[in-house]
């Protein structure tokens, strides 16, 4: 009997977080927003059974309905991200329509109205509203719309890129991102002061994470193609009920296409002309004189090589419009991005014998992160009541000579040669009655890196095995050959150029019940 009783308290509590966290519940990571109100009569009393109706061009399905409660209230989820029109009808009264309003994932919009008798086709239009604020729950959230990244000189819009727009937010692993320079290292956010492997990266609301670890934060292979993101949530406080870890989550909104055909694209680039590497000599003199040295010595007045950038570069074009006027949509995303930097006083080996040292003194070694994703999306409605989506992603990428140093050549570094990766999602959404809500969707993430040593310039994966030998350059203190493998384990050791998969399976079934004034989401 108290195992019986047990079991229905965990129920009972599943059941009291879900009616208590209502507002979280709307939104969690879901892709999508809400819209509620409360409609009342010109004398302040409420209307019941009034017919609310949210149209945006956002909505394949064009319309999504709600009747008020009995005191009044009604509340739409789960809506794309666009401008609504909400429009308010019931017999007997003037229809109310309330224009613009503009809905952003993880939000909830209220949108009032107040009816007063009049005919069926008396319209009164309520536009030019101020911009109205989320006031049903306590979550914060940083929103970036893609056309606010590409208008900002954000550089790449990796993680690094986004903390620097996200106030009391700091990389996990402080790397400062200038410009793009970064590129895409791995880190989490660390939002307030948060762990940063409470960070916790979502694509249309699946965890896209690789599990090396704790399985959050920096732990990931995958990068996220952003000419096909719409808008990017980064939770900042007061997380939902339905989000595993309370840090800085991050959630990609994917673009669906729509009515129209268009075609957008962006193309950043910038070189080594910008950034030179090198110490002024009138700077080191001054630093020789603090210290004591004197004037006119050859290390105060050589410029020094400092570790710079030698490219940084972002390409990509978006195609999207109907394949079928309301009935289907697509959107095509593809884009090549990275970042080369200098090491300071290092240089390509010339020798081709692993134990002998040639410096090449034309060619400053570099680090070389490069991506590539190519990826399609397909809404579909199916029925008046039934939409599905269907999305792949290709990618393949390489950070490529990672710890390059002063003393050590390209060919004894290690590098991560990540793909082919596949990122396949479907998901299906069926509002069956104006209360009840619908959803399911899955997500496979195929991931894999092999941890490899490469030679040449550009880098030939394998032209270094596991079989070679490395040496200490007793000249020049250089460590040349073969990388040792010395800081990883001996799995990957074991694992040189073969590839480790650790895939990423997502499935989720959701059912939500809406009675106006309250929300249950199962």
């Amino acid at each position: 009997m108290m195992m019986i009783e047990r079991r229905w308290l965990g129920l009972l509590g599943v059941l009291m977080c879900a009616w208590l966290a209502v507002p979280a519940i709307a939104h969690g990571q879901t892709v999508g927003g809400a819209i509620a109100g409360t409609v009342k009569d010109t004398t302040g009393a409420v209307l019941p059974g009034v017919t609310v109706e949210a149209a945006s061009p956002a909505l394949i399905e064009k319309v999504r309905v709600a009747v008020t409660d009995g005191q009044g209230n009604y509340k739409l989820l789960d809506l794309r991200p666009g401008v609504y029109t909400v429009t308010f009808t019931l017999s007997g009264f003037g229809t109310v329509t309330r224009d613009g309003i503009e809905l952003v994932a993880g939000y909830t919009a209220p949108a009032n109205a107040d009816m007063k008798v009049g005919g069926v086709s008396e319209t009164i239009t309520v536009t030019g509203q101020a911009p109205v604020v989320d006031v049903q729950s306590p979550r914060t959230q940083n929103l970036l719309r893609a056309e606010t990244l590409n208008a900002l000189p954000s550089g790449m819009k990796d993680l690094t890129a986004l903390v620097t727009l996200t106030l009391g937010a700091t990389t996990s692993t402080l790397h400062n991102d200038v410009g793009g320079n970064q590129g895409e290292l791995s880190t989490g956010i660390s939002i307030h002061g948060s762990r940063g492997d409470d960070t916790k990266t979502n694509y249309d609301g699946f965890n896209t994470n690789v599990f090396y670890g704790g399985g959050g934060g920096q732990q990931r292979t995958y990068k996220f193609n952003t000419v096909g993101v719409q808008e990017t949530q980064i939770d900042t406080s007061g997380n939902g009920a339905d989000t595993e870890t309370g840090g800085a989550n991050v959630n990609m909104v994917p673009k669906d296409g729509g009515n129209r055909f268009s075609v957008t694209g962006n193309a950043n680039y910038t070189s080594a002309g910008l950034s030179s590497g090198r110490t002024p000599s009138s700077l080191l003199e001054r630093a020789c004189i603090g210290a004591g040295l004197a004037p006119g010595t050859t290390s105060c007045t050589s410029p020094q090589t400092q570790n710079s950038m030698r490219k940084v570069y972002d390409f990509g074009v978006g195609v999207g419009g109907p394949i079928v006027k309301d009935r289907a949509w697509f959107f095509s995303a593809n884009r090549k991005w990275g970042n080369e930097g200098y090491g300071a006083n290092n240089y390509f080996n010339k020798s081709t014998v692993f134990y002998q040292l040639n410096r090449d003194q034309s060619r400053l070694v570099y680090s070389d992160q490069y991506y590539k994703d190519f990826g399609g999306r397909v809404t579909l409605q199916a029925t008046p009541k039934n939409k599905f989506t269907f999305s792949e992603n290709y990618q393949t990428a390489c950070a490529c000579w990672m710890s390059i140093g002063g003393t050590t050549a390209p060919e004894s570094t290690n590098s991560f040669v990540y793909g082919p990766e596949y990122l396949t999602q479907a998901s299906w959404t069926f509002p069956a009655t104006n209360r009840l809500l619908f959803q399911a969707g899955y997500s496979y993430l195929r991931q894999q890196v092999s941890f490899t040593s490469q030679t040449g310039n550009p880098p030939v994966p394998g032209a270094v095995t596991i079989n070679d030998t490395n040496a200490l350059d007793l000249a020049t203190g250089a460590t040349i050959g073969a990388y040792q493998w010395g800081g990883l384990g001996a799995s990957v050791i074991n694992d040189n150029f073969q590839p480790q998969r650790q895939d990423n399976a997502n499935y989720r079934f959701n059912v939500s019940y809406v009675t106006g004034s309250h929300a249950v989401k199962v």
